[in-house]
């Protein structure tokens, strides 16, 4: 079995913090823990923004305002 190494992002655009931006910080930290390229696609300085910059995982903040994001876009 062969590990797919591309990058990943992982997209969470909630300002809140709760248990869906913990499970999306603690994916990030698990695969920077085993070597693999990621980032975090979320809302400038939403809670995960601030705690995932604070554990110096990669970010990708975008402004999303009223747009709807289906969760099935990050597939």
């Amino acid at each position: 079995l062969q590990l797919d190494t591309r990058p990943t992002l992982v997209v969470c655009f909630s300002r809140a913090w709760t248990g869906l931006e913990a499970a999306a910080l603690a994916s990030a930290e698990l695969l920077k823990k085993r070597g693999l390229e990621c980032a975090i696609a979320c809302q400038p300085n939403s809670a995960l923004a601030q705690e995932a910059r604070a554990k110096g995982i990669d970010l990708l903040e975008i402004e999303t305002r009223d747009w709807i994001v289906s969760p099935v876009a990050s597939w």
